[in-house]
């Protein structure tokens, strides 16, 4: 864990791609063997994503030379890093026909595995008052009131 922080942010791209590029063979085996599930997993989170796009919810994905270019310094230095994201199965779905059930897909933006969301987290954390307090304040309305 501690590694992946204390990567630069070159470092972790290079990761980053390696750990891509593995995912993709890993799907298109799966699919030389007749299981679609991969490739269609990786069709459908490409889908979602081109609709938050669409939406204006997200900026559109880019390759390795645009995130160079938008978030390199002077001297070439990254300072961001790449968010990967990928598709989980989750559950099932109805269609809108009311009749047909299909496999629900969520797409995930992995902030965990680049420790991002360790380098990031509160620390602390609010603590909101119950139930009683908006009762009391009334019951210090009222009491004014009268």
């Amino acid at each position: 864990m501690y590694d992946a922080i204390m990567m630069t942010n070159e470092q972790w791209m290079q990761k980053l791609q390696r750990r891509m590029k593995g995912k993709y063979e890993s799907a298109a085996a799966a699919a030389r063997k007749g299981d679609p599930s991969k490739p269609d997993l990786t069709k459908e989170v490409e889908r979602q994503t081109l609709l938050e796009v669409q939406q204006g919810l997200r900026a559109p994905g880019m390759d390795e030379a645009a995130f160079c270019a938008k978030f390199a310094d002077k001297d070439g230095v990254l300072w961001a890093r790449p968010m990967p994201r990928h598709g989980v199965y989750q559950g099932k779905k109805l269609a809108g026909d009311g009749i047909t059930v299909f496999d629900k897909i969520r797409a995930i933006d992995e902030a965990r595995i680049s420790r991002t969301n360790k380098a990031t987290r509160l620390h602390e954390s609010l603590v909101m008052s119950n139930f009683e307090f908006p009762a009391r304040v009334a019951a210090e309305f009222a009491r004014l009131c009268d």
